[in-house]
């Protein structure tokens, strides 16, 4: 099977494609992404949700650029798990950190792929949002309060 730069995917042995069911799905739009985050953080704040949406959109439509800057999009993958962090307490400056970039190369200082991203990231993170901390509405704790409160007694 031939790479297919627009999906990123590799060459995989033959024998063990075999041993799976290939399904072939369509990319998320932008609005099903969203609601999709909305939908497993529901407690998470709208603008932030939205602005994770909008930076998967925007990679969806650099890599389909003749001379695209990225050699794969962020998928809806890298969506939830930053939409995760955020919900732990990170701002979202962090969690696109943490749970974006290291799926793109560094090589080439100042024109990697990294770099890209970063700066198509902050396009759409909104000033006031890129060092504060998420607001999580009625968060759940794992642990009730007397559970942390007598955790070393």
């Amino acid at each position: 099977f031939p790479s297919h730069d627009i999906l990123a995917t590799r060459v995989m042995d033959k024998a063990l494609i075999e041993r799976f069911q290939l399904l072939e799905v369509d990319i998320l739009t932008l609005e099903q992404e969203e609601t999709l985050l909305k939908y497993m953080f529901p407690s998470v704040d709208p603008i932030i949700l939205n602005a994770i949406a909008k930076i998967a959109d925007s990679s969806r439509t650099e890599i389909n650029k003749p001379n695209s800057s990225i050699s794969t999009m962020i998928s809806p993958r890298m969506s939830v798990k930053t939409a995760a962090l955020v919900y732990d307490g990170f701002n979202l400056m962090e969690a696109t950190e943490a749970a974006i970039y290291p799926h793109f190369s560094s090589e080439g200082g100042n024109t990697s792929e990294r770099v890209f991203v970063s700066q198509m990231i902050q396009q759409h993170i909104p000033v006031e949002l890129q060092s504060k901390k998420a607001a999580v509405k009625n968060k759940k704790n794992l642990f009730g309060d007397d559970d942390i409160n007598n955790a070393f007694d």
